[in-house]
């Protein structure tokens, strides 16, 4: 049973993909919450910022040791993601989703950070053969053998929210699940959609657990 870990100093969060639905949620709510003292959003390209306890800092990804060297969260969440479309080629799309967020793990490991969360998808399965699943499925994988002090995997459905970027397929698919919400009880109840707002609230909540090792955080649980 999971017990809730007693604060007596605050912390700092770091937050890498903060530009996406999930991660531009945990940015906004993590900035208001009272036990970090400072949180840390990690950008690929762009002027960094400081907006009260929120920074913005500008990093290479294929150089993390020297980008993130003078950094010691105690919380990562990473919501790091693309698209294959956007990606260009499933190479890419498996750079992004599984070695940067992998580079990210080891370098939190590395850096003994408390807590590590990191967002996949339901279906993740190393031995799909869907490519998108297989792909989430190994990171989490990946993540799992580095023996991070606490790591949290986050599986949920379809996300709901309103991104900076339209998808058409996704858009299409949020309207076809809102439409048809009341189907999803019971077993059915894991495929419902959900929001963004919803995932970043459990991550947060998570990230305060004091049970250690892997969990993983069905979209039945977050809803």
């Amino acid at each position: 049973m999971y017990k809730t870990l007693t604060v007596f100093q605050e912390k700092i969060a770091l937050v890498a993909g903060s530009t996406g639905l999930v991660g531009s949620a945990l940015a906004l709510k993590l900035d208001k919450y009272t036990d970090y003292s400072k949180v840390i959003l990690l950008s690929r390209s762009g002027k960094a910022f400081i907006n009260g306890k929120t920074e913005n800092k500008v990093i290479d990804y294929d150089d993390l040791e020297r980008s993130l060297s003078d950094i010691n969260p105690d919380h990562v969440f990473c919501t790091l993601g693309t698209t294959i479309s956007k990606a260009g080629s499933q190479k890419a799309f498996r750079y992004v989703d599984h070695d940067l967020v992998f580079a990210l793990g080891k370098w939190a490991l590395k850096k003994r950070v408390s807590y590590f969360g990191v967002v996949t998808s339901m279906g993740a399965n190393a031995g799909s053969s869907f490519f998108y699943n297989k792909v989430k499925g190994e990171i989490e994988t990946s993540l799992s053998n580095l023996d991070l002090r606490r790591l949290g995997i986050f599986r949920p459905s379809l996300l709901l929210g309103k991104r900076k970027v339209s998808r058409f397929g996704e858009n299409v698919g949020k309207l076809i699940f809102s439409l048809s919400s009341f189907l999803f009880i019971g077993p059915l109840e894991n495929y419902k959609g959900i929001s963004a707002d919803r995932v970043a609230d459990a991550m947060i909540k998570d990230s305060f657990k004091i049970v250690e090792g892997k969990r993983i955080i069905s979209n039945k649980e977050m809803l």
